[in-house]
């Protein structure tokens, strides 16, 4: 593990879990005090449990186990509050929906709320200095430009990542014979045990023979590339070379994560298919009001390169292949925007989905017309376009807007490697619950 932050997220979680228990023995022994009995809590804990399991999803969706926010003050309140109301209005509907749940805590649920929000926010705000303690590792970083600056800055303005960047160093003044003098003279002023050093910079091979040598003194070497990409969650483009992706891209199937995840794909588009169907008479009837087709065909980039033609609802004006919303006139009409925010335009894409030419979860598809206009700006952007795109993605929750530039696009490319690198079931869990997220509070467009 190059940083502690991995871990605490997981100890949070695990936090959370114990005291949405204390908080229900809590608050039975509150609410029957006298004649409290054991089996006030062997007739709530079932139904609470199946509870907790949506809370804690509502949790993970609204952000709590973030590395940024994981011990943020100021969002924590807000956060915190919004996503227990959201689990309140859960836990009712569940008491009072569900035909196999014989109780209904209405007054419990009150009380609940009260003591489980009481215990979780000390628990965040206390815990989360339990969980920081412990010595900082001091390290040197050894490389330049950008990259290197988000990486010293963040790690040394956020103490739970364990880090402290004592001292980072240009490499082209360590360049020459006397490389290890330089390097072991910083290291001695610093005390530092780890050296982050850009693997694709031409002194690193001049180096290793000397941070070999360190290696047996106690200090640590790990690429800056490395421990960007754990921290920011995403790829840093200018430090990928060709050799990045054969060490860690590979063809080889992942069979259990395949069928699972075609799976799910298949069963929840069929279901979701529903509200396009549900919600086309509205459509139609707005798309007729503003002299506009109800469909927009087009086609888009799919897994392999292979062009895939999909329907969407039509939302824009005008649809120009090689523009991005925004440009050309490609400005959504007034029925449009209600489309485009509450993401109905892209339902319909769902057929795809059952088709198996997209998957839910996955790099979002470019139009032609984009692609090709990225392609020759952007170095490595093919590389997205070796699993299936998806209707949403690890770009999406983190971007939060749409690419509206080339810039953008590469920042969006960094976290689609990111996903297509490091893609797993639970990822995918992680990313369905934030795109809710996002659903429902109307933003990332």
């Amino acid at each position: 593990m190059t940083v502690k932050s991995n871990l605490r997220p997981i100890l949070l979680l695990l936090g959370d879990v114990v005291l949405l228990y204390v908080a229900l023995v809590l608050t039975l022994v509150i609410r029957y005090f006298s004649s409290f009995k054991s089996s006030n809590i062997e007739e709530h804990i079932v139904p609470f449990s199946i509870l907790f399991v949506l809370w804690i999803a509502i949790f993970t969706g609204a952000g709590l186990y973030d590395k940024e926010a994981a011990f943020s003050r100021k969002r924590l309140f807000a956060i915190l509050a919004r996503a227990q109301v959201v689990n309140v209005a859960l836990a009712a509907a569940f008491f009072y929906l569900v035909p196999f749940v014989s109780i209904t805590p209405k007054a419990n649920l009150f009380l609940y709320l009260i003591v489980s929000s009481t215990l979780l926010l000390i628990w965040r705000l206390y815990g989360s200095v339990f969980l920081r303690s412990g010595k900082m590792t001091e390290a040197v970083i050894i490389g330049k430009g950008k990259e290197a600056d988000e990486l010293t800055y963040a790690v040394n303005n956020n103490d739970r990542y364990g880090l402290k960047i004592a001292k980072d160093v240009d490499p082209d003044t360590l360049s020459g014979e006397d490389f290890g003098h330089k390097i072991r003279k910083i290291l001695e002023r610093t005390n530092a045990t780890l050296v982050i050093i850009d693997m694709n910079h031409p002194i690193f091979k001049e180096a290793v023979p000397e941070l070999y040598a360190l290696f047996f003194n106690g200090v640590s070497v790990i690429d800056l590339g490395k421990v960007y990409e754990e921290i920011f969650d995403r790829v840093p483009l200018p430090l990928v070379r060709h050799n990045w992706f054969l060490e860690n891209f590979s063809h080889s199937p992942r069979v259990v994560y395949d069928i699972l995840k075609r799976v799910f794909d298949f069963v929840i588009a069929a279901v979701l298919l529903l509200v396009p169907v549900l919600v086309f008479p509205v459509v139609a009837l707005a798309a007729a009001l503003e002299g506009r087709s109800i469909f927009y065909v087009h086609e888009r980039v799919g897994k392999g390169g292979r062009v895939i033609r999909v329907y969407k609802f039509q939302s824009l004006r005008v649809n120009h292949a090689t523009a991005w919303p925004g440009e050309a006139g490609n400005v959504p009409t007034y029925a449009g925007r209600i489309l485009r925010k509450t993401r109905l335009d892209e339902f319909p894409q769902l057929w795809n989905v059952l088709k198996g030419e997209f998957s839910l979860i996955g790099p979002r598809p470019d139009a032609v017309g984009i692609a090709e206009r990225v392609r020759k700006q952007v170095p490595y952007y093919d590389a997205r376009y070796l699993i299936k795109p998806g209707l949403s993605g690890w770009a999406q929750v983190k971007q939060e807007l749409q690419p509206q530039s080339i810039p953008e696009m590469r920042v969006r490319l960094s976290y689609d490697l990111f996903y297509v690198k490091n893609r797993s079931f639970i990822l995918d869990i992680v990313i369905a619950l934030r795109t809710v997220k996002t659903l429902l509070s109307r933003t990332g467009r």
